[in-house]
């Protein structure tokens, strides 16, 4: 560590011989240093801060009915699209660049400038901040105030144009779709009137659940018919009995065995409903148990003796028989009527199954248009019910924009510099000259070393070295030494308090440089 600090030290004392190379160095780099960062043009800023707001009163009042856009997603696709090319034209145009005499190529450079000054930040929540940078302070507020403009138009016209558009084309839409349901209309009904009494009923199905119907009502008649004719077959028996004497009528058929029956049945029902709220105890459990034990006992009696009674003499004013003759001839109408709804149902099948292809046939093409018609009228429909909410949204964009527009901050024309920051490039220059300073003092130490000490020698040549004699400088000598250090440390000095000042008045230096010294050019 020592050896290395003494290496340094030697190097700076090599160094040190070319001090007023150094100091010269300096004053030449920091002064052209100087002079170019005060010849920079000088750039002015001008920006506008806008509030989006992206909310709409109207918004809950016709969610469901109208379309609602998505204001945010148009408000980022609005800032995107802001910098393009025709964009850029109008607000060249309208901030006074003249484009009309420029080439193609002069003002594809000027379009690109443009948009690369131009800057469009969001700054928060429906906050954004548009800055543009130009060397004319009037230039740079007015193009910022023409984007702000264009900003607002194209808002405005986008989404009116948007939905006009999407009406437009919803319009021939519906009007293509209302041709294609007139002529599915039309020919829906000229294939039921040239087929009337084969298509297929709207109630009863298609052919094969038509005729599967019939086929199962025929059936059910078929199972009456056989019921009614055993039932005319008794009935003729017992009349026939009554007639010969040959067999004795059943006397549960007896009217008044009946009458006895129905009544021991009320009876027994009422004397339930009594039991489950009294006991056999109860004064009125004990009377219907009377009664129905006597009605009982007359209806035993009463059959006892219808079975001892002879047939030998036919009574045709007997009410049994006039009974049993009535039954006979309700069942007789009965298979009578059955059997011709088993011959129109047979009539029925046989009808079905001779036009069981064409039928089959007429089906499947009623089907078929029924389902062109339906899919067509469904499209239809539902394109009619986005016309209407889009003339409905289009009415509310009317009423109100969606997208309000406040400027917070607008343009105004800037009044000092916003670039190049002079004071830190003026300090930048300072630490330059420094560096190159000390830069040239240390190559020219290289190119044209001394030994300053005994070690250096040593070191270098590898021999001994015996002594070494000092320098002693007469006093005239010594006094010239201390003048030129002390005008070193001066020149120094100067240079330090130089750079202080050209630091804090950059911005004057810079006037004075281009008004008088380049004459306003820059």
């Amino acid at each position: 560590m020592q050896d290395l600090f003494e290496k340094l030290l030697g190097e700076l004392r090599n160094a040190w011989r070319f001090r007023w190379h150094a100091l010269a160095a300096m004053w030449g780099v920091a002064l052209a240093g100087w002079l170019v960062v005060y010849a920079l043009p000088n750039q002015y800023k001008a920006s506008a801060r806008v509030h989006v707001d992206t909310a709409s009163f109207l918004g809950p009042l016709l969610r469901g009915l109208a379309v609602q856009p998505n204001l945010n997603q148009e408000v980022q696709l609005l800032t995107k699209t802001l910098l393009s090319t025709p964009n850029l034209e109008e607000i060249a145009r309208k901030s006074n660049l003249d484009l009309g005499g420029l080439t193609p190529d002069e003002k594809a450079n000027l379009l690109n400038g443009l948009r690369s000054s131009i800057e469009i930040q969001n700054a928060g929540t429906d906050l954004y901040v548009i800055s543009y940078v130009n060397p004319k302070p009037v230039m740079a507020k007015e193009v910022v105030q023409q984007v702000l403009n264009v900003m607002m138009t194209n808002a405005l016209g986008s989404s009116q144009q948007s939905s006009v558009a999407a009406q437009s084309f919803l319009k021939k839409q519906v009007e293509a779709y209302a041709k294609q349901l007139n002529e599915a209309e039309q020919a829906l009904a000229k294939f039921k009137r040239e087929n009337v009494g084969l298509m297929p009923s709207s109630g009863g199905g298609d052919y094969f659940t038509q005729l599967q119907k019939v086929q199962s009502g025929r059936a059910s008649l078929q199972n009456q018919l056989a019921i009614a004719s055993a039932q005319q077959r008794t009935l003729s028996q017992q009349i026939y009995a009554m007639k010969t004497g040959k067999t004795p009528v059943r006397p549960e058929s007896d009217p008044q065995v009946q009458t006895l029956s129905t009544l021991i049945q009320s009876d027994q029902q009422q004397l339930n409903s009594l039991l489950t709220q009294y006991t056999d105890a109860y004064p009125g459990v004990v009377d219907l148990k009377d009664r129905i034990r006597l009605e009982k006992k007359q209806r035993d009696e009463l059959i006892a003796k219808l079975k001892n009674k002879k047939t030998d003499t036919f009574n045709p004013a007997d009410p049994v028989y006039q009974d049993l003759s009535m039954q006979l001839n309700k069942t007789s109408v009965q298979i009578q009527t059955l059997k011709t709804q088993i011959a129109l149902a047979n009539a029925q099948i046989a009808k079905l199954k001779s036009t069981a292809g064409q039928m089959a046939d007429i089906q499947a093409q009623f089907e078929s248009l029924t389902r062109n018609y339906q899919v067509t009228k469904k499209q239809y429909d539902s394109l009619l019910s986005r016309l209407y909410s889009a003339q409905l949204s289009q009415s509310a964009q009317t009423s109100g924009n969606p997208l309000k527009f406040q400027v917070v901050d607008p343009p105004l024309t800037p009044l000092t510099p916003a670039a190049p920051k002079r004071h830190l490039m003026a300090f930048m220059v300072l630490i330059f000259a420094l560096g190159a300073g000390g830069a040239l003092a240390y190559l020219l130490s290289q190119i044209r070393p001394v030994f300053m000490t005994r070690s250096e020698l040593i070191e270098m040549f590898s021999l001994p070295v015996i002594g070494a004699v000092s320098f002693a400088g007469a006093p005239t000598f010594r006094s010239m030494r201390r003048s030129k250090l002390t005008l070193f440390w001066a020149g120094c000095g100067v240079f330090l308090l130089a750079g202080i000042i050209a630091i804090l008045f950059a911005n004057q230096g810079a006037h004075l440089v281009q008004t008088r010294l380049l004459g306003g050019r820059l």
